[in-house]
């Protein structure tokens, strides 16, 4: 629907369905069901002028027939649902001198089959980029800001919330089809981790449920066309 030139808005909804897998159908046998999930969003948009546009947008996603330990019958059944709801804003702009600019914020709220938080879910996600041409226009730099809220662990521990940098000087115009590139991320070098995907317990008993990122990195990447 559009209530002007400059706005529109959107509503959509949608299902899907995942079958189990060969570790799932071993696991659980004959009980073994398909999951489904159904996901409602409603955005909005809108162009402040030729050079700036406005996103943003709502979404509502249920997971349902996941499977759960049961104890009315003593073992598991596509049972269980989580489900997750959150806003999403964005603000993008573009000039004539080759800035561009864009920004966004994103909130959600993600429960599991139990009620409880989601493991790597953080509640808050921020991003910033700027880009700008530099030696006449022969190259193009980009600083990048994120923002990652704090997040659980499969132990159920509490990450904490981390703000990284990166920084590329990319080619703007290919010479003799060769483009370049060379970011360095993590620019400021934080000590921080990620949720690990395993829960994986060593000898010590203590279980390993996050894993150290790197710190400042540097990426050089080359492109040629025949």
């Amino acid at each position: 629907y559009k209530p002007g030139l400059q706005t529109t808005l959107k509503a959509s909804y949608s299902e899907a369905f995942r079958m189990p897998n060969a570790n799932e159908r071993s696991w659980f046998g004959s009980v073994a069901a398909p999951e489904y999930v159904s996901a409602t969003e409603l955005v909005l948009q809108h162009e402040f002028s030729r050079h700036t546009r406005f996103t943003g947008s709502w979404y509502r996603y249920l997971r349902t027939n996941q499977m759960v330990y049961s104890d009315a019958i003593g073992d598991y059944a596509a049972t269980g649902a989580s489900r997750s709801h959150g806003l999403e804003i964005e603000l993008e702009s573009m000039w004539d001198n080759g800035i561009r600019t864009r920004g966004s914020m994103a909130w959600q709220h993600a429960i599991d089959v139990d009620g409880a938080g989601l493991v790597n879910s953080p509640n808050f996600l921020v991003k910033f980029n700027l880009t700008f041409p530099m030696l006449a226009n022969t190259l193009r730099t980009g600083l990048e800001g994120q923002y990652i809220g704090s997040r659980l662990t499969l132990e159920k521990r509490k990450l904490s919330g981390v703000a990284l940098a990166n920084l590329t000087f990319s080619s703007e115009q290919k010479w003799h089809g060769i483009s370049a590139s060379l970011s360095i991320r993590n620019l400021f070098d934080r000590e921080y981790e990620v949720v690990s995907p395993f829960d994986w317990r060593p000898d010590s008993g203590v279980a390993q449920d996050s894993l150290r990122m790197d710190g400042r990195t540097y990426w050089v990447q080359l492109n040629y066309d025949l």
